[in-house]
């Protein structure tokens, strides 16, 4: 929030006095004629202090400017990549499988995703373990770790001890274990292979978890390139919303998927591979050489721009969306909110007191029964502005809050009075182009709902998440 400058367009000192000191405009005149100009520097100071304090206090530009600041790290820091891109890409080559470990928020969004890499899937639980193999009728092979094999592991400052001790263990077993999240506040973790969030130890979850995304995204361009200088070309979904992309994807996959409901749980078991191998093409399409540092700088500078035009132009409406969210809260009617997005499920909160989550895997068919009229429905969604919901909050004369990346053709959802936020990214979920490959790859969704959820919170006076 910029300063209020045409509030205080009349007489600076006597204004500013009586909104934030209340001390009369006489009674600043008077002072005024009576001091020098280096006292009258320290009044100006005195009564601007509180002012610069509102400013300086709110959420709202402290979360932006710390966002812009954790990319610009991560832009500065590219060179941190190189040595576990290599051990990765090596270890693939070899015939390793690839494993995501540790935040299952960062499982899920780094699993089975557009723009991301066919051959990753999540290190099972020993439940999830159990119920692959009830799913396929055997644990599939995808599922079985083995020596060579690589695993991304995560971890916030909450779950540090508990991922260190399966570091050990995965190491023990001969995997190449990269681990992500923040340096400890005694020195850098007792890690073989470390990747640092760039986020401060004391930081909320929602923001190492957003340091550890960005790490992920730009490693995973790092791992390909260096495979591109030895002509291997991994694999990369294209998102299920660009027509023909189910084809295309299944023409560089033998995988079986299971054919149940993927909802069944997060992160997605359907996603393991069966004989899927470690992912690379064969042949077409093929990467030309990238250089290191290349594919991870584009991502990046990708993800900067959308956040600043998040910034530019959306605030506004994220700022109205939060004042509504206060407003509401306050008279114990919160706003709903529903959300759609492999790191959106683990990242919302459902217990904030802001708003009440509904669950589309459960609540989404009948939304229309849990709308009451004039309630506020947010959806913080992936593509598009889901039209079966629109009806429903329509049809009970609710209001509506669509925080999509809206198609080319989308009619503007404003003109019902409903509020729509743009997430900014190109449909197709994928930042950057890679010489000679046939797809955009490494998603920025992820970062963009990330982004306007905490923005949403702190608009609304409730905090991190």
């Amino acid at each position: 929030m910029g300063l209020p400058w045409p509030r205080y367009s009349r007489p600076v000192l006597g204004l500013l006095a009586r909104e934030y000191v209340s001390i009369s405009e006489q009674t600043i005149r008077r002072m005024v004629v009576k001091t020098t100009f280096a006292q009258l520097g320290v009044l100006i100071l005195v009564l601007y202090a509180p002012l610069l304090a509102f400013c300086a206090d709110n959420p709202t530009d402290s979360y932006i400017r710390n966002v812009t600041q954790l990319i610009d790290r991560h832009e500065e820091s590219i060179d941190r990549l190189a040595a576990p891109a290599e051990s990765t890409a090596q270890a693939l080559l070899a015939g390793g499988s690839f494993y995501l470990a540790g935040d299952p928020a960062w499982i899920s969004e780094g699993t089975g995703r557009a723009g991301g890499l066919l051959a990753t899937s999540p290190l099972p639980t020993a439940e999830q373990f159990k119920q692959l193999g009830e799913w396929f009728g055997k644990v599939p092979e995808g599922a079985t770790i083995k020596k060579g094999d690589v695993v991304w592991l995560s971890y916030t400052p909450e779950t540090f001890s508990s991922e260190a001790a399966n570091v050990k263990d995965l190491e023990g077993k001969q995997c190449l274990v990269v681990a992500f999240g923040p340096k400890p506040p005694n020195g850098p973790p007792p890690f073989t292979h470390w990747v640092d969030s760039l986020t401060p130890w004391t930081a909320d979850t929602n923001f190492t978890r957003m340091g550890n995304v960005l790490s992920l995204w730009t490693l995973t361009g790092e791992v390909a390139a260096s495979t591109s200088r030895q002509n291997q070309t991994l694999a990369f979904y294209q998102s299920l919303v660009i027509y023909g992309a189910r084809e295309r994807n299944d023409i560089y996959t033998s995988q079986r998927p299971y054919k149940g409901s993927i909802a069944t749980t997060y992160p997605p078991l359907a996603s393991y591979h069966t004989g899927l191998g470690n992912g690379f093409h064969d042949g077409i399409p093929s990467m030309k050489p990238v250089q290191a540092g290349v594919l991870a700088r584009s991502y990046l500078q990708f993800v900067s721009n959308m956040v600043r035009q998040i910034k530019d132009h959306e605030l506004e409406s994220i700022a109205k969306v939060g004042h509504e969210m206060l407003q509401r809260a306050s008279e114990s009617h919160p706003v709903y909110l529903m959300v759609l997005g492999h790191l959106m499920f683990y990242a919302t909160a459902r217990d904030n007191k802001m708003f009440h989550y509904l669950d589309v895997r459960s609540e989404g068919k009948n939304l229309r029964s849990s709308l009451s009229p004039d309630a506020y429905f947010i959806w913080l969604g992936y593509v598009a502005t889901p039209l079966d919901f629109w009806y429903a909050v329509r049809s009970a004369r609710a209001r509506g809050v669509w925080i999509v990346s809206p198609l080319p053709a989308e009619v503007d959802f404003s003109q019902f009075d409903d509020v729509v936020i743009n997430q900014h990214w190109l449909v197709g979920d994928a930042a950057v182009e890679v010489p000679g490959y046939d797809i955009r790859i490494l998603p920025p969704s992820g970062i963009a709902q990330l982004f306007i959820y905490e923005l949403l919170l702190r608009a609304s006076g409730g905090g991190s998440s």
